[in-house]
């Protein structure tokens, strides 16, 4: 509800930082950037995409979407979280 509000005072107080010589890291941009290589990128998803976390049958799914991804998609939705629309599951069939 007050996420618009938020962003305006992160970003007025980054930029106040700024104005003092702080240099202001961004958590998305920089994971983004380390998703974009190859490793990096491997290393995060063969832990993050476990049974553990997602459980059996969404491991392929979400791999899938995954690497279809860039590394800012990819690092959007690492952040904001995955919707079950985005997984384009299809019904088994018994």
């Amino acid at each position: 509800m007050w996420a618009s509000r938020a962003k305006e005072e992160h970003d007025a107080f980054a930029e106040a930082l700024r104005e003092r010589g702080v240099l202001v890291h961004y958590f998305g941009e920089l994971l983004a950037e380390t998703l974009e290589i190859p490793e990096a990128r491997d290393y995060v998803l063969e832990r993050l995409c476990t049974p553990e976390s997602f459980g059996p049958s969404l491991i392929e799914p979400m791999w899938r979407l995954f690497d279809d991804l860039d590394g800012h998609e990819l690092a959007t939705m690492l952040v904001g979280g995955v919707l079950k629309a985005d997984l384009h599951l299809t019904a088994r069939t018994a």
